[in-house]
């Protein structure tokens, strides 16, 4: 973590003296950089790094107030599990031939993605497609099919009832024809980059604004 420190401390520096520093040539950063380090541990004081935060070490950006801490979010997943029967899945395993995809698909938990994603005027018994499967469907994009349009997308992967691989993951019926439309998938997008998530309190039903 000292290294990584200095190294922060010689970037901002750099940044601070030298705002044209892309102009430079390879030689004359070398220089710079090589004069930047000699002044930072001249000045150096190992006792400054307790008081660094650890996004600052590793050059990441903060991690916003309302995100729930891992902590909370172990509790909430219980809350909601806890008066349920864990029944097993009765999804078509079997047509899931990719071993990552596998993995993934046992990590997820489509009760607590549908309860995250909710919002006041979610109604599960309104929708034929459920927003866990949506978000399974926007995954598998980012994944595999990041260079296809949403359109496109939809049409030739998971719409087809002979993909069954696909629809397997997405928990989707294989022997009936519910398809995604790609405008559901873009308005869930942006509404997991906006979405923002108030703080859990224990025995509290969890909001989203």
């Amino acid at each position: 973590m000292q290294a990584k420190d200095i190294k922060r401390l010689v970037i901002k520096q750099l940044k601070a003296n030298f705002p044209h520093w892309r102009r430079l040539t390879k030689k004359e950063k070398k220089a710079l950089a090589e004069q930047a380090i000699i002044e930072v541990m001249a000045d150096y004081n190992t006792e400054q790094l307790k008081h660094i935060p650890i996004h600052e070490l590793t050059n990441m950006p903060d991690v916003p107030h309302d995100i729930i801490p891992l902590q909370e979010m172990a509790k909430y997943i219980d809350n909601l599990n806890c008066n349920l029967l864990p029944f097993t899945k009765q999804y078509h395993h079997r047509y899931i031939k990719d071993h990552e995809l596998r993995f993934i698909d046992a990590l997820l938990d489509d009760r607590v993605l549908d309860s995250i994603l909710a919002t006041p005027s979610y109604h599960p018994a309104e929708r034929k497609v459920m927003l866990a499967q949506l978000f399974r469907a926007e995954l598998l994009k980012a994944l595999r099919y990041g260079e296809m349009s949403y359109r496109k997308y939809c049409d030739l992967m998971f719409n087809k009832l002979e993909n069954k691989t696909v629809r397997s993951f997405l928990h989707l019926p294989l022997h009936k024809k519910t398809c995604i439309h790609h405008s559901q998938l873009i308005l869930l997008c942006h509404k997991m980059i906006s979405l923002s998530v108030s703080p859990l309190t224990t025995g509290a039903p969890r909001q989203i604004v």
